[in-house]
């Protein structure tokens, strides 16, 4: 018996088969981004000089932002820590926040789920040492300050009346596999099919000024939603954010810094309104955070609730709706029966005069058939030629 040998096109799928099994729900594939300045920080400015966005986020060509005014910009190139960008148009956030209420409608969702309430919300923290110096006196410690703005959230979500799973776990240490250590629980978070997942974090190196907003005149730290472009989900999930934005605006002016568009992918492949949210930078106070964090969860309804219900309203809604929806049914049934009805006795009294006159046409040709049968009896019992 002679062994055949392996072909190279067969080697080659069976590394493919491999490959895609690792990139699978619970470890996707790498995706070059993700990557954060141990000190120091990125700014994206203009050909012309003009500072538009600072992070410590490693930004790379082809990385975008939308700047707190809604302009667009492109990175073009990086040169050392500078990332020199063009403006490319004004981003349309009213067309998304559209989109977005659109899916997650009485249409949407909420029909096709039957979710209770406002429905759920996750939230989890990938960089769980991140913490604020003012406060900690250091930036980073085992168990972060990163909860205390994580729990923040989630009670300003609840007194919007969304039931919120708050996942704890600690992901450290703050490396490149973060995001995989938290993909799991990410993942854990999504089988209560929430209405979005936030990822809780904090930006370093930028100085405050930068981060720093006032919000019924307290001082609080401004949010910056982060998006990775490298993901299944990037489109939805820029759409959830720019609706966000976009209701922050009108509510909360000045409270959202921007939108980045980062290489990375941040576990955002996962979900259709999956976030990664910036609270503030290092050089905060602690309360700052956690005031942006109840500020923005005061947004949530304006993007999430269908048509803007205020808090409360949304079952009654619901419920006013299936009561519409189940008389409508009954008309709609009722109408059928008296269909049906109708057409069962038209079609029984076309059926009985048909079979009358069939009955009818049939006794004549036997009464004509049976006269002459007569006739020609009578014929065959005379002579030819009598009468």
């Amino acid at each position: 018996m002679s062994i055949r040998p392996i072909s190279a096109q067969t080697i080659f799928a069976l590394l493919a088969a491999v490959f895609l099994l690792c990139a699978g729900p619970d470890q996707p594939a790498r995706a070059g981004g993700e990557d954060e300045l141990a000190q120091g920080f990125f700014t994206m400015i203009t050909e012309g000089g003009e500072v538009i966005f600072e992070t410590a986020h490693t930004l790379t060509v082809g990385d975008e932002f939308i700047a707190e005014d809604n302009a667009h910009y492109r990175v073009s190139r990086v040169e050392g820590r500078r990332a020199i960008v063009q403006r490319v148009g004004v981003a349309d956030l009213a067309s998304a926040a559209e989109e977005v209420a659109a899916q997650v409608g009485p249409q949407g969702e909420w029909r096709l789920f039957r979710r209770a309430g406002r429905g759920v919300i996750g939230i989890y923290q990938t960089h769980s040492d991140e913490s604020y110096r003012p406060t900690s006196g250091t930036s980073s410690k085992n168990w972060g300050d990163i909860y205390q703005v994580g729990k923040a959230l989630k009670e300003g979500l609840e007194a919007e009346g969304y039931r919120v799973l708050w996942n704890r776990d600690n992901f450290a240490p703050h490396d490149g596999g973060a995001y995989h250590r938290s993909r799991r629980a990410a993942v854990q978070l999504l089988q209560e099919k929430p209405l979005a997942l936030v990822d809780v974090h904090r930006d370093a190196g930028v100085p405050v000024s930068r981060y720093l907003t006032r919000l019924g005149g307290e001082r609080a730290a401004k949010v910056t939603l982060v998006i990775g472009r490298q993901n299944t989900n990037h489109w939805s999930n820029l759409s959830f954010a720019k609706a966000l934005k976009y209701q922050a605006d009108q509510k909360k002016p000045g409270l959202v810094k921007g939108i980045l568009i980062a290489q990375g992918n941040y576990n955002q492949d996962l979900g259709p309104r999956a976030l990664l949210m910036e609270f503030g930078t290092d050089a905060n106070r602690l309360e700052e955070a956690q005031r942006g964090a109840r500020a923005i969860a005061a947004v949530f309804p304006a993007v999430l609730t269908p048509a803007g219900r205020p808090r409360g309203a949304a079952q009654q809604g619901r419920e006013t709706a299936t009561g519409a929806g189940s008389a409508a049914l009954l008309v709609v049934g009722a109408l059928v029966l008296l269909g049906v009805f109708f057409l069962l006795n038209t079609s029984g009294r076309e059926l009985a005069h048909l079979l009358t006159l069939r009955g009818q046409r049939e006794r004549v040709g036997s009464d004509r058939r049976e006269k002459g049968e007569g006739e020609e009896e009578e014929g065959k019992g005379k002579a030819p030629g009598e009468v």
